[in-house]
């Protein structure tokens, strides 16, 4: 999985379909909206399995008649289920059997709002966790103060950062992604 690639992809995907009639708070919401579904979507193209896999995030229907819910405890939650008989009629019910991928999206330049969505992740059990934050001026600084929860995650970390839906679509293809190794921030090229 290139997980650059995706993230690119899913950026243009989001930042290609503004609607000229919204109030800038209107837009930048729907751009915000707009992004974690194309992110989701990406997602469910690396995982198309539905027997083994799903992709949940707000306002995806596809799973919503099997689990009752859109999103799963993450903006992006990427699951292998299982099936077990129901305990009176026998019906088939699907659970989740192991956590894949743990996605939180923040796009406030604030380090608190950072640290708190991020702690989201530290709970997780998930094999994959990606945090995207917004590109920031003092880049060295948001790494830093991110670095500490992120080392408390289980499995692998990974941090993008990601020009804010306001700066769309001016803004250029400015994604940067790290992963977390042996407790430092390594720039993923």
């Amino acid at each position: 999985m290139d997980l650059l690639q995706i993230l690119k992809q899913s950026f243009n995907d989001a930042r290609s379909h503004d609607k000229k009639s919204l109030t800038k708070q209107e837009l930048h919401m729907r751009r915000s909206a707009r992004w974690v579904v194309s992110l989701g979507k990406r997602f469910e193209q690396e995982f198309p399995d539905r027997k083994k896999h799903r992709v949940f995030w707000k306002g995806n229907q596809r799973n919503r008649r099997e689990f009752t819910l859109t999103e799963f405890m993450y903006d992006i939650s990427v699951c292998e289920i299982g099936f077990v008989r129901s305990a009176a009629q026998g019906k088939q019910l699907g659970f989740i059997r192991k956590a894949i991928w743990q996605i939180e999206s923040e796009f406030a330049k604030d380090s608190r709002e950072a640290l708190i969505d991020f702690s989201k992740l530290v709970a997780g059990s998930g094999q994959n966790k990606l945090f995207i934050a917004p590109v920031v001026h003092d880049e060295a600084a948001f790494l830093r103060v991110l670095r500490e929860p992120a080392v408390h995650c289980s499995g692998n970390v990974y941090l993008a950062m990601v020009p804010k839906p306001k700066e769309w679509p001016s803004s250029a293809d400015r994604i940067g992604l790290w992963r977390l190794e042996e407790g430092e921030w390594r720039l993923n090229r």
